[in-house]
């Protein structure tokens, strides 16, 4: 189980994580990551975070979710994970 799972590693995505790997608040053993864009789930395997395979995926493996998705793409994100959220999942959205 991972402690922080993100949906989308954009811009916002990409730069919260940064801050919290940087500031050593929490390792990147800890973090997995979805994002649609080849390119960027690259980046976050170099830089040591698990990349996985969908949205649902990141909700079924972390205790805390990270939506960092473009405001006219979270009704479809919440749609694709909306059978993998249970009570112990803590859903933030940015």
């Amino acid at each position: 189980m991972y402690t922080l799972g993100f949906i989308g590693a954009g811009h916002m995505g990409s730069a919260l994580m940064e801050g919290l790997l940087s500031g050593n608040v929490v390792s990147s053993a800890a973090i997995c990551a979805y994002d649609p864009d080849e390119k960027v789930r690259t980046s976050l395997a170099v830089k040591g975070v698990t990349v996985l395979e969908s949205e649902a995926e990141v909700v079924s493996s972390s205790k805390i979710v990270i939506l960092a998705v473009r405001p006219s793409d979270v009704k479809v994100v919440m749609e694709k994970i909306r059978d993998a959220v249970t009570v112990n999942n803590v859903i933030v959205s940015l």
